[in-house]
């Protein structure tokens, strides 16, 4: 994703669209941060999130294992909303509940498809038109490409992303992208 449309895309939904998006704020964010699959995000149940830690639990369908993901500022925060939201609908809060919801709250039953959550996007494109070749995912490759520019050590980057191959997270580097050279150094000899 361009750095620009990237900066723009977060800029509206913080500044402008917070209260009105903040379920595709959230999943931005915990693609971006986290590397939370859209697959992965729409069972994140209450039971999973604690707000006091700042960790939410998340299962992998792939081979059912639970991972823990440290939450921002920002993320706990947009949490916080959803269950105040559900709240002052006069709904209680139960664990059971899921993350994903419909119109900004918590959500009992069965989860939402994750392709409800690529709805929320094609939304904000009618209204956001400059964002109309951009998808959610590509928050999690965005995340991936600037780790790596930044200098993030491969395997930080292949555990948060939760690839289980190192080879699936090194797809992300682009062809383009200049590497320092490793000088040579005249060495002593013995």
């Amino acid at each position: 994703m361009p750095q620009d449309l990237f900066a723009e895309f977060y800029d509206i939904l913080e500044n402008k669209e917070k209260y009105t998006y903040t379920r595709l704020y959230l999943c931005g964010l915990l693609l971006y941060e986290n590397n939370i699959r859209l697959s992965e995000q729409v069972l994140i149940r209450l039971k999973d999130i604690s707000l006091e830690r700042g960790h939410i639990s998340i299962l992998n369908k792939k081979n059912d294992s639970i991972r823990t993901v440290l939450m921002s500022e920002k993320v706990n925060e947009l949490i916080t909303i959803i269950c105040n939201n559900t709240l002052n609908k006069g709904i209680s809060l139960s664990d059971e509940m899921y993350l994903f919801g419909g119109h900004n709250i918590l959500k009992f039953g069965k989860p939402h498809s994750y392709k409800e959550l690529g709805t929320l996007m094609r939304r904000f494109r009618q209204q956001y038109p400059q964002f109309v070749n951009i998808t959610l995912y590509e928050q999690k490759h965005t995340s991936i490409t600037n780790q790596f520019d930044d200098g993030i050590d491969h395997y930080v980057i292949k555990e948060r992303a939760n690839h289980s191959s190192i080879a699936t997270t090194e797809i992300y580097l682009q062809s383009n992208r200049a590497v320092k050279p490793y000088e040579l150094k005249e060495r002593k000899t013995v």
